[in-house]
């Protein structure tokens, strides 16, 4: 169990990583669209 909770853990805090830089990448594209536009 506790070696579950740990990769549990590890798991939730890369995805909320990931999830950060894909909403950033995604407010760049949009900026940059809007810029452009």
């Amino acid at each position: 169990t506790r070696r579950s909770g740990w990769e549990c853990g590890v798991t939730v805090f890369v995805n909320n990583i990931l999830t950060r830089l894909h909403w950033r990448k995604l407010g760049r594209i949009f900026i940059t669209y809007g810029k452009g536009k």
